[in-house]
């Protein structure tokens, strides 16, 4: 259902938070491996007025970690679970998970809360934990919701946003697996890199992109309005810059010729995806290591900057 909100929001739609009779805050969160997590948080309206839980159509609290590079996630749904917190104001909540931290987890993972009352979409929160008593990290920004905004109108309002919770789910491991009918195989990757790369580049795809989630949701036909070259259209701080981050997951890509693909690949074949760029990262991916940034280092001759240089039209 998640995936559902997403997909919706990455086309435009379901922007109804900006003006929202749903406000969410998470408060307080807390875990430790093997243990389930627990979450304070209140629910109100617009106005500031209590809702309960059970008036909520949508209720749900997301787990992800660790934010070094999330491999995992958790959700739950059930919002009978949410109890009023002892001694709390009112629209204040206790809510416990049912899965536990895995085992051996270290570091910072986050909490996010999604959900709906009739049509009024709460705006997604994303709060961040330690589970070993560590300092709190949160997760790398990779783009600006500003940017987001400039062509997707509101994808989000208030101290959170529809991004940053995004990518609990759509992680290095995440595919449609589940949801894919067995005839429709094999999966196709979820990952947030690969997903808003491939759905950007849209009919200029040379191979399909269809994500299964309550049906088949093809994107072959998306028509980007903006040069695809201009990085900065979309990314932040330069995070579009070889060598990525130390530490990022490969990404599990069940269609691609190189299955797990490493990070900074994945996301180049996002919008490179003919043979023709398949051929040339195999050359330089090797026992699962990549040598793109010795080429196209942010420095380097070819590097993502100059490759993806547009010329000026003639005068």
């Amino acid at each position: 259902m998640l995936v559902r909100f997403i997909l919706a929001a990455l086309i435009g739609v379901g922007a109804a938070g900006a003006q929202s009779g749903v406000v969410f805050e998470l408060l307080k969160a807390e875990g430790a491996a093997g243990k389930p997590p627990t979450v304070v948080f209140s629910l109100k309206d617009a106005a500031g007025n209590p809702i309960l839980p059970s008036e909520m159509d949508v209720l749900r609290l997301t787990v992800a970690g660790p934010t070094s590079d999330y491999a995992q996630d958790v959700s739950d749904s059930k919002k009978e679970n949410a109890r009023p917190l002892e001694g709390g104001p009112a629209g204040t909540y206790v809510w416990q998970l049912a899965a536990p931290i895995p085992e051996g987890a270290t570091g910072s993972y986050a909490v996010g809360i999604a959900g709906r009352k009739n049509k009024d979409h709460g705006v997604n929160k994303v709060l961040y934990f330690s589970v070993d008593s560590s300092e709190v990290k949160p997760r790398r920004t990779v783009v600006s919701i500003d940017k987001c905004n400039k062509c997707h109108g509101t994808l989000t309002s208030g101290s959170s946003n529809r991004v940053e919770a995004c990518v609990l789910c759509h992680h290095a491991n995440a595919t449609d697996q589940k949801q894919r009918p067995p005839e429709q195989g094999p999966a196709e990757s979820a990952d947030f890199v690969v997903m808003v790369h491939r759905i950007h580049t849209g009919k200029l795809q040379k191979q399909p992109y269809t994500l299964w989630s309550n049906g088949a949701h093809q994107f072959n036909g998306v028509a980007y309005p903006g040069d695809r070259r201009d990085c900065e259209a979309c990314h932040a701080g330069g995070s579009q810059h070889l060598p990525l981050a130390a530490g990022l997951l490969n990404v599990v890509t069940p269609r691609s010729s190189i299955n797990p693909t490493p990070p900074a690949t994945a996301a180049c074949l996002g919008c490179h995806d003919g043979p023709a760029a398949a051929k040339h990262v195999a050359r330089y991916v090797k026992d699962g290591q990549e040598r793109c940034a010795l080429c196209h280092g942010k420095d380097k001759p070819r590097s993502v900057a100059r490759s993806h240089a547009r010329k000026e039209p003639a005068p």
